[in-house]
Protein backbone atom coordinates (compact mmCIF):
# COMPACT_ATOMS: atom_id res chain seq x y z
CA UNK A 1 0.00 0.00 0.00
CA UNK A 2 1.46 3.36 -0.79
CA UNK A 3 0.63 6.81 0.19
CA UNK A 4 -2.16 7.67 -2.54
CA UNK A 5 -3.77 4.73 -1.72
CA UNK A 6 -3.71 5.73 2.09
CA UNK A 7 -5.10 9.06 0.77
CA UNK A 8 -7.77 7.66 -1.83
CA UNK A 9 -9.21 5.48 1.19
CA UNK A 10 -9.58 7.96 3.35
CA UNK A 11 -10.78 11.15 1.15
CA UNK A 12 -13.84 7.58 0.23
CA UNK A 13 -14.28 6.89 4.25
CA UNK A 14 -13.58 10.47 6.21
CA UNK A 15 -12.88 8.98 9.93
CA UNK A 16 -16.14 8.40 11.76
CA UNK A 17 -18.38 8.75 8.59
CA UNK A 18 -20.27 5.69 9.61
CA UNK A 19 -21.12 7.13 13.00
CA UNK A 20 -23.15 9.81 11.24
CA UNK A 21 -24.65 8.31 8.78
CA UNK A 22 -21.93 9.12 5.69
CA UNK A 23 -21.16 12.19 4.35
CA UNK A 24 -22.26 11.02 0.92
CA UNK A 25 -25.90 11.06 2.44
CA UNK A 26 -25.48 14.17 3.89
CA UNK A 27 -25.12 15.25 0.27
CA UNK A 28 -21.34 16.11 0.88
CA UNK A 29 -22.84 19.18 3.28
CA UNK A 30 -19.29 19.59 5.43
CA UNK A 31 -20.75 21.87 7.88
CA UNK A 32 -23.62 19.20 8.59
CA UNK A 33 -21.40 16.23 8.54
CA UNK A 34 -19.27 18.32 11.23
CA UNK A 35 -22.11 19.40 13.28
CA UNK A 36 -23.00 16.07 13.41
CA UNK A 37 -19.90 14.23 14.15
CA UNK A 38 -19.16 16.96 17.15
CA UNK A 39 -23.06 16.41 18.52
CA UNK A 40 -22.27 12.37 18.96
CA UNK A 41 -18.50 12.70 19.92
CA UNK A 42 -19.49 15.28 22.66
CA UNK A 43 -22.64 13.28 23.17
CA UNK A 44 -20.77 10.17 23.81
CA UNK A 45 -17.88 11.81 25.59
CA UNK A 46 -18.90 14.77 27.61
CA UNK A 47 -16.73 14.57 30.00
CA UNK A 48 -14.36 16.09 27.07
CA UNK A 49 -15.66 19.49 26.60
CA UNK A 50 -15.27 20.12 30.25
CA UNK A 51 -12.10 19.01 30.21
CA UNK A 52 -10.57 21.03 27.56
CA UNK A 53 -12.82 23.94 29.18
CA UNK A 54 -10.84 23.63 32.45
CA UNK A 55 -7.33 23.16 30.82
CA UNK A 56 -6.62 26.90 30.48
CA UNK A 57 -5.47 27.21 26.59
CA UNK A 58 -5.47 30.85 26.51
CA UNK A 59 -3.19 32.06 23.88
CA UNK A 60 -0.99 29.03 24.31
CA UNK A 61 0.87 27.15 21.46
CA UNK A 62 -0.81 23.96 22.02
CA UNK A 63 -0.19 20.71 19.57
CA UNK A 64 -2.56 18.36 19.73
CA UNK A 65 -1.73 15.17 18.29
CA UNK A 66 -4.27 12.37 17.52
CA UNK A 67 -6.63 10.56 14.94
CA UNK A 68 -9.39 11.97 13.51
CA UNK A 69 -11.70 14.97 12.41
CA UNK A 70 -9.54 17.80 14.62
CA UNK A 71 -12.57 18.12 16.35
CA UNK A 72 -10.80 18.53 19.51
CA UNK A 73 -8.24 20.92 17.58
CA UNK A 74 -10.89 22.88 16.65
CA UNK A 75 -12.40 23.13 20.40
CA UNK A 76 -8.88 24.08 21.72
CA UNK A 77 -9.17 27.03 19.36
CA UNK A 78 -12.39 28.35 20.53
CA UNK A 79 -11.13 28.46 23.49
CA UNK A 80 -8.07 30.26 22.93
CA UNK A 81 -4.99 28.06 21.78
CA UNK A 82 -2.83 29.08 18.68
Amino acid sequence: MNEDQVNEFWQAHPCGDSLVGGLDKLNKDYKVFFEKYDAFRYGEYPELLKLLENMGFNNKTVLEVGLGQGADSEQIILRGGL
